[in-house]
């Protein structure tokens, strides 16, 4: 359901996942942030999975080298939510290595 075409039924889909505590679905939510053909499936696995307290830095660091934008952003908008000071030196170049790429869509997310 979380790739559902449908807005609400995603939305739905994630805030059940989260409220229930479903940590039964993480292996199914680590599975689906693999996915390459469903963004949006991508994009709310990551922020259940967040929500599950069950995200990892290497999901992160892994979604910020995406093709597709909008998985890059998100990616990036949850860096707040995981990074921490084992982790930070792994962000920092992660986030280097995406300024060398000059767009000016994601310089925002960045800074």
């Amino acid at each position: 359901m979380l790739g559902h075409k449908n807005g609400a039924v995603r939305d739905m889909a994630q805030q059940l996942l989260i409220d229930g505590k479903r940590k039964d679905a993480i292996p199914y939510l680590r599975k689906a942030i693999t996915d390459k053909t469903h963004p949006l499936l991508v994009i709310h696995a990551m922020w259940s999975l967040e929500g599950l307290s069950a995200l990892e830095s290497a999901e992160v660091l892994g979604l910020l080298k995406s093709d597709n934008y909008n998985i890059k952003v998100q990616a990036l908008s949850i860096i707040p939510s995981v990074i921490n000071a084992t982790s930070s030196g792994y962000y920092i170049t992660a986030l280097k290595q995406l300024l060398k790429e000059n767009d000016d869509l994601l310089a925002p997310y960045i800074a």
